[in-house]
């Protein structure tokens, strides 16, 4: 009897990619990289604009608690306050100040490469835009300071005292991409958070 050791036709057949499966295999992956690449910049800017915007959030917190916490000089003195300033003219630079805007900066904070392009003030009576500088002050007394209270801020506007406000927008922009924006939003009772937007109005 002989045995046949021949291989069959199944056998014979070749394994693995064909060159045609490697092309189509190649061109997703240059896809897909090129994709991811492309998204590199925007997703970089979107990351820092996130963590700006939180650290200037953070800053008007600072303000908030350091206005809450101090207390008159028991003269009469109840007007121990402090404040953050934003200038329009100047939108990368902001600045802490003790009683007012207008004597020696306590700290000025520069955000090079971001930009405060607009502020927006809500009232009852509408919308206001600011058109040069706004101060959020957050005043304390002597009985506020001993509860640990007073966290609701004042502004001025241009200068001008409002009488009361519902929200303060303090809207920021990378340099590089300005088609992009968020909020740093302070509320009438002292809330104070970073607020994304879906779309952002062109600039003026």
């Amino acid at each position: 009897m002989f045995w046949s050791f021949g291989k069959s036709k199944s056998d014979q057949s070749s394994y693995g990619f064909t060159i045609l499966e490697l092309l189509v295999v190649i061109s997703i992956f240059l896809v897909i990289t090129g994709v991811v690449i492309a998204d590199i910049p925007s997703f970089r800017n979107k990351s820092s604009l996130d963590l700006i915007t939180s650290e200037v959030a953070t800053y008007v917190r600072g303000a908030q608690v350091y206005g809450a916490t101090q207390r008159g000089s028991g003269n009469g003195d109840d007007n121990v306050s402090y404040g953050v300033n934003f200038n329009l003219n100047n939108g990368s630079t902001f600045f802490l100040f003790k009683n007012s805007s207008e004597g020696a900066h306590e700290e000025t904070y520069d955000i090079q490469g971001f930009k405060v392009t607009k502020i927006t003030v809500y009232q009852t009576s509408g919308q206001t835009p600011v058109n040069n500088e706004l101060d959020i002050i957050f005043r304390a007394n002597d009985y506020t300071s001993s509860i640990g209270t007073q966290l609701e801020p004042e502004i001025k506007m241009d200068g001008d005292l409002q009488s009361g406000f519902d929200q303060v927008d303090i809207e920021i922009r990378p340099d590089r991409d300005q088609s992009l924006c968020k909020l740093v939003r302070v509320y009438g009772n002292g809330q104070i958070a970073p607020v994304a937007l879906d779309t952002c109005d062109p600039l003026s």
